[in-house]
């Protein structure tokens, strides 16, 4: 357990770190790319929605904490996306890499748009209807592109301490 909870702690870390400093510069349509909403998929999507909602919460407060927005908007969302795929994991149509990328896409649309929602009811912004679908669609084909990166990492590590658990 305490393997278990040090792991998703480091990632979550790493992920939040490569967010802000690595990938902060790559915008496209006013959009980075964003490692933190596909890890937590990437959880709820092997764990299910207890531990997913869990690290959603940890990891979005952190960047709440980081950024200049709101607090606790990403944490609520990352909640709210974790639980969602968690309990919707069973039902993915097709294979098991396409129901991980569709979690991926879908998933880190519906944070983008949980968060633009959010940011709209509080006065936090000043995007448009259509610019805000657009951020949104391309927050998704950003999370489609990095689910394969992301969720085979993920499900590695999660091997590799249930591996050490169990003595193998």
């Amino acid at each position: 357990m305490i393997a278990r909870v040090t792991l998703l702690s480091t990632a979550a870390l790493v992920a939040v770190l490569l967010d802000t400093v690595v990938l902060a510069d790559l915008t496209l349509v006013g959009v980075a790319p964003a490692t933190v909403p596909v890890m937590v998929i990437a959880v709820a999507f092997s764990d299910g929605p207890g531990r997913a909602m869990a690290l959603g919460f940890g990891v979005g407060l952190l960047s709440d904490l980081i950024s200049t927005g709101l607090v606790g908007v990403s944490a609520l969302v990352l909640v709210l996306v974790a639980y969602t795929i968690g309990v919707a994991r069973r039902l993915w149509m097709g294979g098991e890499l396409t129901g991980k990328l569709l979690a991926g896409g879908v998933g880190t649309a519906g944070v983008a748009l949980g968060e633009l929602v959010l940011e709209l009811v509080f006065s936090q912004t000043e995007t448009s209807l259509a610019g805000g679908a657009g951020q949104v669609l391309t927050a998704g084909l950003f999370g489609l592109l990095l689910t394969p990166l992301i969720m085979p990492l993920m499900d590695w590590l999660s091997r590799q301490v249930a591996d050490r658990l169990t003595g193998s």
